[in-house]
């Protein structure tokens, strides 16, 4: 399992990001309409975050141990 171990440190960055962009289209009006289906809006909101991910400035997060209570705060800023 070489590649788990080379993508499991990059997910507390990656859920931060993930939830900074899922938080801009829960308060984003057209995106948030009910015309968009939510299974459309989950897949460009993952979409979005895959592609903003190398650019984002999460470096210090890498590596940091996996824990709800550790990346909640985190996602709570991110959201708003």
């Amino acid at each position: 399992m070489p590649v788990l171990e080379a993508i499991l440190p990059h997910a507390p960055a990656f859920v931060v990001v993930l939830a900074r962009i899922g938080g801009l289209f829960i308060f984003t009006p057209l995106l948030s309409s009910a015309s968009v289906p939510v299974r459309v809006r989950a897949l460009l909101v993952v979409i979005f975050a895959f592609a903003l991910y190398p650019i984002s400035n999460t470096e210090h997060l890498i590596g940091q141990p996996i824990e709800f209570w550790s990346i909640a705060p985190l996602i709570a800023t991110e959201m708003l």
